[in-house]
């Protein structure tokens, strides 16, 4: 059959406690500080920020990122009234959750240039 396991179980190993190897504190460390150094490095101003904000993002476009945000609450609303949490199959409920959240990305990245703080929410 299929084996699950969790990530207890990669971290502490089978009995589920005991203490951390030095590769598994690296792995835990790299996946705290990498995710950040790349918030910081390309969607702040600290880093290259305002040059990212000025290419994905010209003047025109801010109308386009109300637009994607406010089609994002309207499908949301939708997956509400639909009862989107008890849909039967996880596999419907990922697909239906996905445009809502690209458009939601989509609208956060064309609002930058009146939002600079929007894009590193995520």
């Amino acid at each position: 059959g299929i084996v699950r396991t969790t990530s207890s179980y990669w971290v502490y190993g089978a009995s589920g406690n005991g203490p951390l190897k030095p590769v598994q504190s690296l792995a835990i460390f790299l996946a705290c500080v990498i995710p950040n150094f790349l918030v910081v490095a390309i969607l702040s101003d600290v880093g290259y920020g305002v040059e990212v904000y000025n290419a994905v993002s010209p003047r025109t476009m801010s109308l386009g990122g109300d637009v994607a945000v406010f089609l994002a609450a309207v499908s949301l609303v939708v997956l509400y009234v639909s009862d989107w949490f008890y849909y039967e199959r996880v596999t419907i409920q990922v697909v239906t959750a996905i445009p809502p959240l690209c458009l939601i990305t989509l609208g956060a990245f064309l609002k930058a240039r009146n939002y600079p703080w929007a894009p590193m929410l995520f």
